[in-house]
């Protein structure tokens, strides 16, 4: 479930030990995670959807804990752990004792950097909140004072301290549409006066206290003077390295899902682009070495996950350590290529200069490229997506290029405020490999495109996310890249949420459907979810008592068995406390009473993600033989509403 453990391993020590977060009962734990390597016989998981009860599962006593900063001296780490009070504990543990001190608690709290205080104790740069309004604080655990950096609430907050502790470097959007980077300086003297912590589920649900909080949070001042020292219209500022001796720092920024790098002197406040990331990959990570060079942790369509390192940011050549891509790798002055690739061959030609700044030749891929697409949305709000298009159909998008309309694929992101980016994904490659068009849409409620599109689908707002969705269909067909009768549709998480909705309410227009652990019934994601998330969401979907009318007309638990008229695949894992297993059984026992199709795909040894590889083959699998056999039939298809004899609930 969401019960994360954080371990210490050593190594000069085999194995590993606790060291923060995870079940109480560590030996049923330990039993369990046996039986899901192999070591005890499983049931067959594909029967195993029938036999959940719709109810809740007995809520398993543990925490989950979060990784921080290390104390300056690397003795110590900070971690965050969530318990069933819906809180959120700071700890400096000492991975070698085991020892751990108390430091903070808060709702939603995330500890991003921690110094001594001068006068004893320990000052911590942190953020609290629900989501969507979040606030980045200073807190002095001796005196216990609390006290906001920025002025306002915040969808993305984050920031370190300065190299010379007189100021706290803060990315922000509080205040502003797009996150920037700020210096906020830190006043001498004692600390200022604590502010009350944002309101949470140990808050009565619907409590004036918890309806006063964001409009209250929105007005409180900063501590000190703020100077901007980056920020861009066009993009979110999502990664900061502080270079060694703090003069400049490297800037990662968030360009409508692709990433570029800078580096910032923090003195003048002039910045250096550099090169583009190898292979147009998204970073995913960002840390300065000691020796003033840079780390990047990189996914791209083609590559799952790679690390790369500078020498120096200064010239911005970049060098593979991990690589699942195979590379020719250009060759620093003077000296042998920087990683051995298993495709250089001897002798072979030396990288052009404009390559070789990048640092590799890269080897030719099979695997699609997508290319970013704009249309509008409900209300014609301007959307943005990612298009995997199959080998015959690849290239630039031209309504009438002379290929006839094919089957094709809508791929919802969860969250809701996740973003699509051009990453590597199994399935959408897979499914443009069997000839399905694939369309990854970011609609409203994303991230990556300013703050009030961020929260323009909070509450009744998700109304139009699911229009949005019928907008993203409108694309696909007027655009000429969709069959309008082979159309498919399915998410993971929110997405299967939006997903179970846009079936329900466009049900015309869909022939298939996949939900991967989607919320079916919004009152009962709220009652089955750990506490820490359901605190969080209430900015998102709604209250669970003030705003029940609202969580029950959003829920497509209600009309699935009137409604649905597209065959429907549901995919959960059995350990899933985020959201619940039951909304899985609901969905299926609903699409049952309707008389619909549906079938299940359940991994007992999963959670809210699937992380063992062999249920990702499977899953891949699965979803791409189930919209195969509705979407590459080879005939011309009816309309789903009529191939199930059913008229829509609503029509567009």
């Amino acid at each position: 479930g969401e019960l994360a453990q954080g371990r210490v391993l050593r190594p000069d020590q085999p194995g590993w030990r606790a060291g923060a977060g995870g079940p109480a009962d560590q030996a049923g734990a330990a039993a369990r995670a046996g039986a899901a390597t192999g070591r005890a016989p499983a049931a067959d998981v594909a029967a195993v959807l029938t036999a959940v009860p719709r109810q809740p599962a007995p809520r398993r006593p543990g925490t989950a804990a979060r990784l921080g900063p290390w104390t300056p001296d690397g003795s110590r780490l900070v971690v965050c752990e969530s318990d069933a009070s819906g809180q959120t504990s700071a700890l400096l543990v000492d991975p070698a004792t085991g020892a751990r001190e108390a430091l903070a608690r808060r709702g939603g709290l995330e500890v991003t950097d921690i110094r001594p205080a001068p006068a004893g104790g320990w000052l911590l740069v942190a953020a609290d909140g629900a989501r969507g309004r979040r606030r980045q604080l200073l807190i002095d655990t001796a005196s216990g004072a609390v006290t906001p950096l920025v002025a306002g609430l915040a969808t993305v907050t984050f920031g370190r301290f300065g190299a010379d502790g007189t100021s706290v470097l803060v990315v922000s959007n509080a205040g502003r549409e797009r996150a920037a980077l700020l210096m906020v300086g830190v006043p001498a003297g004692p600390p200022r006066a604590a502010v009350p912590a944002q309101p949470g589920p140990v808050d009565e649900p619907g409590s004036a206290r918890r309806r006063a909080g964001a409009a209250a949070g929105e007005r409180w001042p900063a501590v000190g003077a703020v100077r901007l020292l980056a920020g861009r219209a066009d993009a979110d500022l999502e990664h900061l390295a502080l270079m060694p001796g703090g003069s400049s720092a490297v800037l990662g920024w968030n360009v409508a899902g692709r990433t570029e790098l800078a580096v910032l002197d923090l003195g003048s406040g002039r910045s250096r682009w550099l090169p583009p990331p190898p292979g147009g990959g998204v970073v995913t990570a960002l840390a300065a070495t000691s020796a003033g060079g840079l780390l990047l942790a990189l996914v791209g369509p083609a590559s799952p996950g790679e690390l790369w390192e500078t020498d120096d940011a200064a010239h911005g050549a970049y060098w593979p350590l991990v690589s699942h891509v195979p590379v020719v790798p250009a060759r620093r002055a003077g000296s042998a290529p920087a990683v051995k690739a298993p495709s250089a061959r001897a002798g072979a030609a030396a990288a052009p200069a404009a390559v070789a700044r990048a640092g590799v030749l890269p080897v030719r891929s099979p695997l699609a490229r997508p290319t970013e697409v704009v249309f509008r949305g409900a209300g014609d709000l301007p959307l943005t997506g990612w298009l995997y298009q199959p080998p015959r159909l690849r290239g630039p998008v031209r309504p009438g290029a002379g290929h006839p309309p094919g089957p094709a694929f809508l791929w919802l992101h969860g969250g809701p405020e996740c973003q699509e980016r051009p990453v590597f994904s199994p399935l959408l490659q897979a499914l443009a490999a069997r000839g399905i068009t694939v369309l990854a849409p970011n609609v409203r409620g994303s991230a990556g495109y300013g703050r009030a599109f961020e929260r323009s689908d909070d509450l009744a707002g998700r109304f139009g996310a699911i229009a949005d969705v019928a907008a993203c269909w409108e694309y696909l067909v007027g655009s000429g890249l969709a069959d309008p009768a082979r159309v498919g549709i399915g998410g993971r998480s929110y997405g299967g949420y939006l997903t179970l909705a846009a079936l329900v309410t466009y049900p015309r227009l869909f022939r298939a459907g996949v939900d991967v652990c989607g919320m079916s019934d919004l009152e009962t994601f709220y009652a089955d979810t750990e506490p820490w998330i359901a605190a969080a969401a209430v900015t998102k979907y709604g209250d669970p008592v003030a705003d029940q009318d609202l969580l029950r007309a959003l829920s497509p638990v209600h009309r699935l068995a009137t409604d649905l008229a597209a065959p429907l695949l549901v995919v959960h894992g059995a350990n899933d406390t985020n959201v619940g297993v039951r909304e899985a059984a609901q969905a299926v026992a609903a699409v049952a009473d309707g008389g619909g199709t549906c079938q299940q795909l359940y991994f007992l040894d999963e959670g809210h993600d699937i992380a063992r590889r062999a249920n990702r083959l499977r899953f891949v699998r699965e979803v791409t033989r189930w919209l195969a056999d509705h979407l590459l039939d080879g005939t011309p298809a009816t309309p789903p509403a009529q191939r199930h004899g059913r008229q829509p609930a609503t029509d567009r």
